[in-house]
C-alpha cells in the first residue's frame, strides 16, 4: 500500500480528485459518499480587539453585513441556530483563503471576523 497525503483546507471533489478517505470538517454534499462522524465541531465568530474596537461587535447574525469577513474557500455561507431557527448569512469580506491558519492569524491582525473551531 502506498499513501499521499493531501493536506488542504478547500473544499474538493472527492471522486473527482480520485481520494479513496478525506477527513473534512464540512457537510457532505455527495450523497453517493459514506460518511462516518469523528468528533463534534463547535465554531465560534472570532474577531481582534482591536477590530472590534474599531468597527464594534455584531450582535447579531445579520449585522455581519456591515463587517469584514475573512472567509475560508467554500465556506462562505455561514450558519447560526437561532431561537427561531437556523438562520444562514452570506459572509462577505476582501479576504478569503483556502487555509484555515492564515484565516486564523488574518482575524488576529485584525482582517475581519472568521469563523474558526474550538
Amino acid at each position: 500500500m502506498s499513501v499521499d497525503f493531501r493536506f488542504s483546507d478547500s473544499i474538493i471533489d472527492m471522486v473527482e480528485g480520485g481520494f479513496d478517505i478525506a477527513i473534512r470538517n464540512a457537510q457532505l454534499k455527495d450523497s453517493s459518499l459514506i460518511a462516518r462522524k469523528l468528533a463534534p465541531d463547535r465554531r465560534i465568530l472570532c474577531a481582534s480587539p482591536d477590530y472590534l474596537a474599531r468597527h464594534g461587535e455584531p450582535q447579531t447574525p445579520a449585522e455581519l453585513k456591515d463587517h469584514a469577513c475573512v472567509n475560508l474557500t467554500g465556506l462562505e455561507n455561514w450558519v447560526f441556530q437561532t431561537p427561531d431557527g437556523p438562520v444562514t448569512v452570506k459572509a462577505t469580506g476582501r479576504l478569503r483563503t483556502d487555509n484555515g491558519e492564515t484565516m486564523r492569524d488574518a482575524s488576529v491582525a485584525g482582517a475581519g471576523i472568521s469563523v474558526n473551531s474550538t
